[in-house]
């Protein structure tokens, strides 16, 4: 028998991508979520479309599992990152007892997909120009490379001066970054304010 309420082809689209998610990694439905402090009656109601995937419980199986939230709204990009995703910048502005695709469309888009992937790219080039100099320095002492290898000094001035490029292409990012969670925050808080001032006052009350 259909439900009364079918939910929205998007919650459907991301409950889906969460069931592939915990079976990429092999775990079943009641290991997955209790490794996250998530109730498996609960995660049991999402995957099999009965209710929508609340931010609260994303917040909690991302702290366990590192998924990426742009990859669970939109199916795009890397479906799990290295480290969990800190939302701790747009406390203010998260009501985590919404839909986890709310919160992404009023609060996270446009910060976590457009600047991240640059952000980590430009981390990354620095991680392996970091590893390029460390390797350097530890090939050969001080002396020697100033004596014998003067090509090694010329790369050790490159890796010194593309890290400073990158060091300022980072504060640009990040500054760039900043902007955009402010923004993305002050929009937030204001519709939060909007639909708790438009709450009745019972349920404000209680």
């Amino acid at each position: 028998m259909p439900r009364k309420n079918p939910i929205a082809q998007r919650e459907i689209e991301i409950s889906t991508r969460l069931r592939k998610f915990r079976q990429s990694i092999g775990l079943s439905r009641v290991r997955f979520a209790q490794n996250a402090g998530v109730d498996s009656s609960l995660l049991s109601r999402i995957e099999h479309l009965r209710a929508p995937l609340k931010y609260q419980t994303f917040r909690a199986l991302n702290a366990k599992y590192y998924i990426t939230p742009t990859w669970l709204a939109t199916g795009s990009g890397f479906a799990k990152h290295s480290i969990p995703f800190d939302d701790a910048v747009f406390a203010d502005a998260i009501d985590s007892a919404l839909p986890f695709s709310e919160i992404y469309s009023t609060v996270l888009s446009g910060t976590v997909s457009s600047v991240s992937y640059e952000f980590s790219h430009e981390i990354k080039m620095c991680q392996n120009f970091v590893n390029s100099l460390q390797n350097f320095i530890k090939s050969e002492s001080p002396e020697k490379i100033a004596m014998e290898s003067p090509k090694n000094v010329s790369l050790l001035l490159n890796l010194v001066s593309t890290l400073s490029k990158l060091r300022s292409d980072l504060e640009t990012i990040v500054n760039q970054w900043q902007g955009v969670m402010d923004r993305q925050n002050e929009k937030a808080t204001a519709a939060k304010r909007k639909r708790d001032g438009s709450k009745p006052a019972r349920e404000k009350a209680g």
